[in-house]
């Protein structure tokens, strides 16, 4: 038979995973703390808020952070690929990034833009093109 002490013990054990389940998730989601379960909707989100095409194939995520706080929201999206499949890539999204502007040093080309599409005030794809990486940053406030 089991006695109240008993019930008492795993109610308090109940509540207590309960409490510190729930203090996972606040504190992952005010850290901007990127769950395994949300890395593809970061990626979607970044190309979404760059107005880019989609990743080539075979494309290496690098790094993929969320950045911001309680009023700001932004992505960081970094990628290897080949220079042809990165060039096929920027040529796809260039209808939304020719009002960009466009510095080009030491091999490195940046797009500087104000996409403002779905919130995103402003998005910056860097084409490095000695190591093949591509860095994009989108950001709302």
């Amino acid at each position: 038979m089991i006695n109240t002490r008993t019930i008492l013990k795993y109610t308090l054990i109940a509540l207590l995973l309960g409490a510190l389940w729930f203090s996972f998730l606040a504190v992952a989601y005010f850290n901007n703390v990127l769950l395994p379960w949300h890395r593809q909707e970061a990626i979607e989100t970044a190309l979404n808020w760059s107005r880019t095409a989609d990743l080539p194939t075979d494309t290496d995520i690098v790094r993929i952070d969320v950045t911001g706080g309680f009023f700001s929201r932004g992505f960081e999206l970094e990628f290897s690929n080949t220079n042809d499949a990165i060039k096929k890539w920027i040529t796809l999204s260039l209808p939304s990034v020719n009002s960009a502007q466009i510095v080009e040093n030491n091999g490195v080309t940046t797009y500087e833009l104000h996409p403002e599409k779905d919130g995103a005030q402003y998005a910056k794809i860097q084409i490095d093109w000695q190591t093949s990486i591509v860095f994009i940053k989108v950001y709302w406030s």
